[in-house]
């Protein structure tokens, strides 16, 4: 699916919980885009964070790769960002490695 809704994702990700937990939806293409987050009172860290609680991992669309811890807390918590990334869902089998991002505090990101 692909997700595009001018800061108010997060919304829209509560308001789907039960969907987006079954694991029914097995990757989404969204724009995080920092200051309509920040519009709409959330923040980039809580977008991200809230895809890693319904069992996603976050890559970069353009070399399919997962994003490293050390980036994924940049892209979070460093500079406003307007940016296209994935969400896959990770298998049964496999074992998320990204963990929330806590921003003030890379060293919290990474436990």
């Amino acid at each position: 699916m692909k997700m595009d809704a001018q800061g108010f994702e997060v919304n829209i990700l509560h308001g789907a919980s039960k969907l987006f937990a079954s694991g029914a939806v097995n990757a989404v293409k969204f724009e995080l885009a920092t200051a309509w987050l920040v519009k709409q009172g959330t923040s980039s860290a809580e977008y991200l964070n809230t895809y890693m609680r319904y069992g996603f991992q976050i890559y970069d669309p353009d070399t399919q790769h997962l994003i490293n811890q050390e980036a994924l807390h940049a892209v979070a918590c460093g500079l406003p960002v307007v940016r296209d990334y994935l969400a896959i869902h990770v298998d049964e089998a496999e074992v998320a490695t990204q963990k929330p991002v806590v921003c003030g505090s890379l060293a919290s990101s990474f436990d």
